[in-house]
């Protein structure tokens, strides 16, 4: 005679309830945790506009390899998207080379590159965004501020990055698109600053380490919601790349200048020398 075992389904719920309720608790709070200090970030960097000017140094082996100067330029608008502007100064050989990124809401960022020797800015497709910003450790994503509409975060753990405690949260891409399969961020629990970002590729492994040094050093000249130094690390390849923010400018106002690919590519290296001169970025 076949013997059966009726398992009471009241009985099932419960047993659900108990230990699979909380996991699913977890999880929520986690992610609600890591929202509420990736807007503290994000509050912490606000600015309605920023200019800064930029050495740039590659590292190969410990050794530099190459120096560049680039002018950043950040305005936050009124419809709530924002603009970038990244310009080479020097040396002569890349001058005037220009990428401009525009981020709208609940939109993926969209990018183009400006070549002087081309005359004409053209898009960067998704496949050139993850490329090396001009040869650099940097991808051309790298480059713009953390959208939160298109990740999904976790809070992972936390950890002492330069001194400071630090939450670690997860930031994952809702459609699984983009160079890196997620990146962990290091905010500090006090002061809601990054302090370090790791990327990892498609496969899981550590692909490369940001870390961020400085904010508040008297080594810039005038305001910036930066850090004073920003090195990128590409761990493979060991090689470095160093931003180091010479001067800034936070929430004065642009003249003369508009984020639009026609306004860069008419922009004249006299105007750019005079809009230096004028905000005293002679550097």
């Amino acid at each position: 005679m076949e013997h059966r075992i009726f398992f009471p389904l009241r009985l099932l719920s419960i047993i659900c309830c108990i230990f699979i309720a909380p996991t699913l608790l977890h999880a929520e709070e986690s992610t609600d945790q890591a929202r509420s200090i990736v807007k503290g970030f994000i509050e912490k960097q606000r600015v309605e506009s920023e200019m800064a000017f930029i050495r740039m140094d590659m590292i190969v082996d410990g050794e530099r390899v190459s120096q560049r100067r680039m002018l950043a330029l950040y305005k936050h608008q009124e419809d709530g998207s924002s603009d970038y502007i990244l310009r080479l100064i020097r040396p002569a050989d890349v001058e005037g080379v220009t990428v401009r990124a525009r981020v709208e809401p609940g939109k993926e960022p969209t990018y183009s590159l400006y070549l002087p020797s081309i005359g004409k800015s053209r898009p960067l497709r998704d496949a050139n965004q993850a490329a090396p910003f001009l040869g650099s450790d940097f991808s051309f994503s790298d480059l713009v501020r953390e959208i939160p509409g298109s990740q999904v975060y976790s809070v992972q753990s936390s950890a002492f990055i330069q001194g400071a405690e630090c939450h670690v949260v997860r930031a994952t891409p809702v459609d699984g698109t983009g160079p890196y399969a997620y990146r962990d961020l290091y905010i500090g629990k006090e002061d809601f600053r990054l302090y370090q970002t790791d990327y990892y590729d498609k496969n899981g492994s550590l692909f490369k380490v940001l870390a961020l040094y400085g904010y508040d050093s008297g080594e810039i000249a005038g305001n910036s919601t930066r850090p004073y130094r920003s090195v990128m690390t590409t761990m493979e390849a060991r090689t470095s790349t160093v931003f180091i923010v010479i001067v800034g400018r936070i929430n004065e106002p642009f003249e003369n200048i508009e984020f639009s690919d026609s306004f860069i590519e008419n922009w004249t290296k006299a105007e750019v020398d005079d809009f230096m001169f004028s905000l005293e970025m002679n550097f």
